[in-house]
């Protein structure tokens, strides 16, 4: 009888782990991967969210203020024509400044005045002259304010009688205080900008901004435009 001795047969090495370890690490750079992108995902989600709730901060609307510098055909004593009519002209000045808090981004661009945008000046509620506003009046975060000189005008205006006594006082007294209001185009509507200043007080009234309003159901065009043929 033959003895079989297995002393020189090879035995089979198995793996350790059971053949997974390549696999495992796969796994694991798989998801590390997929944990970073989602995590860029959501915050770029986070921040457009702060983004769009902080805008209103970020960029507040600019800052508009008016001042008249001069007035000339405004005293009824000396400047009513045949006809008891004035032809006024008024020096102004209008000021774009932005706001402190506007933080310089370029998607923000400049804040300009709407070159669409009618002035009137008046005197208790008398309307006495008007202008479109000037063009081209910008500026931006963190820059200077911008000022730009026009001329509203106004002709053949009748000042009613019991008005003619009060503005005469005012203006020798250097009290007359006048209403500028602006008047911008605005979607279905308009922005109003309503202003008070005395003649030769521009360096004082510019310093203080116009108060905003809306108007949703606002002049019709063919109306506001005949209002500035008065006064153009």
């Amino acid at each position: 009888m033959v003895a079989i001795s297995d002393q020189g047969e090879e035995q089979p090495v198995l793996p350790r782990n059971g053949g997974h370890t390549d696999t495992t690490k796969l796994d694991v750079c798989v998801t590390l991967f997929a944990s970073m992108i989602l995590l860029a995902l959501v915050l770029v989600f986070f921040f457009a969210i702060i983004f769009i709730l902080l805008s209103p901060i970020l960029h507040d609307p600019a800052a508009y203020s008016m001042g008249i510098v001069a007035v000339s055909g405004l005293d009824p004593t000396t400047n009513r024509s045949a006809s008891a009519l004035l032809d006024p002209e008024f020096n102004l000045t209008v000021r774009v400044a932005s706001s402190s808090l506007n933080v310089p981004w370029p998607w923000f661009g400049d804040d300009c005045l709407d070159p669409s945008t009618s002035v009137e000046v008046s005197y208790l509620r008398v309307p006495l002259a008007g202008a479109r506003a000037p063009r081209n009046v910008c500026t931006r975060a963190w820059h200077s304010p911008k000022d730009r000189s026009f001329v509203a005008r106004g002709r053949g205006v009748d000042v009613p009688g019991f008005l003619v006594d009060s503005l005469a006082e005012d203006m020798r007294r250097g009290e007359a205080v006048f209403e500028i209001t602006l008047m911008t185009p605005h979607r279905q509507g308009w922005v109003v900008l309503t202003c008070w200043a005395k003649v030769g007080d521009a360096s004082s009234t510019l310093e203080t901004p116009c108060a905003k309003s809306s108007v949703n159901a606002g002049l019709p065009m063919i109306q506001l435009a005949g209002l500035l043929g008065l006064f153009c």
